[in-house]
């Protein structure tokens, strides 16, 4: 009787490490989507490389709405099954997805273009193939955010909750303006930390910054921030700008249990101004599973991208897992 109770229980034991290795669940997958125009997105599914294999004379369409995903042209089914590699995504006439749109919207597409997005292969750049989707016509009410940037992911097997309007509780920008109050408070969280990076030389500039406010999917509320400082412009010309910007950097705040930063970090490009040297917020969407993902356009120093990132307390952005990414580079 002892040895029959001793065999089960060295069965369990040895197939513990095994079960331990058991692979995790496929990770859902997401597109950066662009608006194109009044009822469709635009999206790049596929890297591809076009080689000798562009087209004589492509028919290209007219630029999207959404600048970063540039001018397209059409592509036939066959090239797109010429193009597409084994394990990449299998879009096609017809497909349908959902457009994961932020504040609790989502909308529904159905491909109805195939395109190819060309660019210089020879210094390095990836050329896409994509599509354009047509908004449901039921889906169209929720088509009128702001934002003309987007998340794509296949249609889901459970229900999709009922969709939400803006200026609530669901995970996304938050349009209501920030009080004065809390951004003075910024202000002087932005010099202090100036004065810190200059180790303590006189502190230079006057501080001009924009602030963003969003909700993530765990209902938390943070705060996106561009500062810059400036001095007044010597060399000032005609048509010129009065003042020359001096240091720029980009915040993560918190206001709990009150406002501090969570991570800071110095310009991604040298050229100067807020817009061009640091990383600009275009949209914040719940991905789901408790999961933020926010959307950024990002200027290097010879490069450009739109890149879906998974938002992480206190990462900086290198550290922030990218999902999909767009991109072009000198």
């Amino acid at each position: 009787m002892r040895r029959a109770l001793r065999i089960p229980l060295l069965a369990i034991l040895m197939a513990a490490p095994l079960l331990a290795r058991v692979p995790a669940p496929t990770p859902q997958r997401f597109w950066l989507a662009g608006r194109y125009d009044g009822n469709r997105v635009i999206a790049y599914f596929n890297v591809v490389h076009f080689g000798a294999s562009m087209p004589a004379h492509p028919r290209f369409l007219p630029p999207a709405v959404a600048a970063q995903f540039g001018s397209g042209f059409e592509l036939t089914p066959a090239d797109i099954l010429r193009l597409r590699l084994p394990g990449e995504e299998p879009f096609a006439l017809g497909s349908h997805y959902d457009v994961i749109l932020g504040n609790g919207l989502l909308a529904h597409a159905t491909v109805t273009t195939l395109l190819g997005f060309p660019q210089d292969e020879g210094v390095g750049n990836d050329s896409y193939s994509g599509a354009l989707l047509t908004v449901d016509s039921a889906s169209e009410t929720v088509f009128a955010l702001p934002s003309d940037y987007f998340v794509l992911r296949r249609p889901t097997a459970t229900p999709s909750p009922a969709p939400r309007t803006p200026f609530n509780s669901a995970p996304g920008l938050i349009r209501a303006p920030v009080s004065f109050a809390l951004q003075t408070q910024m202000a002087a969280l932005l010099n202090r930390r100036r004065r810190l990076d200059l180790e303590g030389q006189p502190q230079k500039g006057t501080l001009a910054f924009a602030v963003q406010a969003l909700r993530l999917a765990s209902g938390a509320v943070r705060y996106y921030v561009r500062a810059e400082w400036d001095l007044p412009n010597p060399r000032r010309g005609q048509g010129e700008r009065a003042v020359e910007p001096v240091g720029n950097l980009s915040a993560w705040m918190s206001a709990t249990p009150r406002l501090h930063v969570l991570v800071s970090e110095p310009p991604t490009s040298p050229y100067s101004g807020i817009e061009s040297a640091l990383p600009r917020l275009l949209n914040v969407v719940d991905l789901g599973q408790g999961q933020t993902g926010v959307i950024l356009a990002i200027t290097g120093e010879d490069n450009a991208q739109v890149s879906l990132r998974l938002y992480e307390d206190g990462a900086r952005l290198g550290d922030l897992k990218i999902l999909d990414s767009i991109g072009s580079g000198e």
